[in-house]
């Protein structure tokens, strides 16, 4: 019997499965201006800024191997705030797993919420802009 297990150590050091890491590519160094503004409703600069004032929050340690690092999941966040598709559609864009996805969106969105009340500001004419949809449709 300690023969069999000695001879199973041996095979598992043999036929070693080599880890493979994903290679996920910068989205705003390889798509256009256009593209970005397109695909994220926002320009690449005011994507940087936000993950400037996520960053404290979004760069947490962690166990494993290769983490989701803060500018992909604020991609992948507003990837999916500007198409409504499916995480798994958003994980094929980006390489990056339905799971991830979800917990990303999930901070992120948490995130924008709660400083989105001190950082976020309505123009001052909402006012009138409202009193012309309620004169129009009767919507408040």
């Amino acid at each position: 019997m300690a023969e069999i297990r000695r001879r199973i150590r041996q095979l598992r050091r043999v036929v070693r499965i080599e880890r493979v890491f994903q290679d996920r590519l910068n989205p705003l160094e390889v798509l256009s201006d256009e593209e970005i503004l397109r695909r994220y409703r926002f320009r690449s600069r005011t994507v940087m800024d936000i993950v400037e004032v996520l960053f404290p929050f979004l760069d947490r340690p962690t166990k494993r191997s290769s983490p989701l690092p803060p500018l992909l999941s604020v991609l992948v966040t507003l990837y999916f705030l500007a198409s409504g598709a499916h995480y798994v559609v958003i994980g094929d864009v980006h390489g990056v797993s339905a799971p991830s996805i979800c917990r990303s969106v999930n901070c992120v969105v948490k995130l924008l919420a709660r400083m989105g009340v001190h950082r976020i500001k309505f123009p001052r004419l909402l006012g009138d802009t409202k009193a012309k949809f309620y004169s129009i449709a009767g919507i408040l």
